[in-house]
């Protein structure tokens, strides 16, 4: 990991290849609990990657009705304005009307 160089300088039979095989093994080891521990982390980062696509969709969806919805409210309330002017000009012209009536009755007398 550090990139570093030792010299060992014994005599034969003191254990030299042992030393070494046994350091070998013990970074070989550790070197594979970290890869298996990054594993896990990187599926449970997809884990959770995946489960805020899924909220994020559920979202999505969610708003997209709550618009839809809004919008459907909007149209209703327009048509119903738009019903009760309809209404109103019809009072207002039959109120004409009436007082046209009445002024063309009183005239007559």
């Amino acid at each position: 990991e550090r990139a570093e160089n030792a010299l060992l300088e014994a005599p034969t039979g003191s254990g030299k290849t042992l030393a070494l095989l046994s350091a070998a093994l013990a970074w070989q080891r550790a070197y594979e609990r970290r890869a298996r521990e990054e594993q896990k982390k990187k599926k449970r980062m997809e884990e959770d990657t995946d489960e805020v696509r899924s909220r994020s969709s559920d979202e999505h969806k969610r708003i997209c009705c709550d618009v839809e919805q809004q919008q459907r409210r909007n149209i209703t309330m327009k048509g119903q304005d738009e019903r009760v002017e309809d209404r109103a000009e019809e009072k207002k012209e039959s109120h004409s009307a009436k007082q046209d009536q009445n002024k063309g009755v009183s005239r007559r007398d």
